[in-house]
């Protein structure tokens, strides 16, 4: 399923970001970043379809799936940005893995897949 959904996800994100991309101008926007939440459905066939891009996603640990992921994908998002332009400061890579990065991923645990 992996296999199939990920490069979905990746084509429309691709998409939108080609459709935007002469007012998200990066050279426009130096030592910034943005997080975007992207929304997705998928449908009895398991196409994938876009809801909503959201600028300000909710970043609330709510569930026990979330309380894994999110902080590993807010860890990622600094390792591509801060970590970038301060390789060398040692603030954040000399920080040890919190715990939430070694736990098992809940969908497997629940058995959802």
């Amino acid at each position: 399923m992996k296999n199939d959904l990920v490069p979905q996800m990746q084509e429309i994100v691709t998409k939108t970001f080609n459709a935007v991309r002469r007012s998200i101008d990066p050279l426009h926007r130096k030592h910034c970043f943005e997080l975007f939440g992207y929304d997705f459905i998928l449908d009895e066939d398991f196409n994938m379809f876009l809801i909503e891009v959201n600028t300000n996603p909710c970043i609330e640990e709510s569930s026990n799936i979330l309380k894994v992921y999110i902080p590993r994908m807010l860890e990622d998002m600094l390792k591509l940005t801060v970590d970038v332009l301060f390789p060398k400061s040692g603030l954040r890579r000399n920080r040890k893995l919190t715990n939430t990065n070694k736990k098992e991923s809940p969908i497997k645990k629940e058995g959802k897949f």
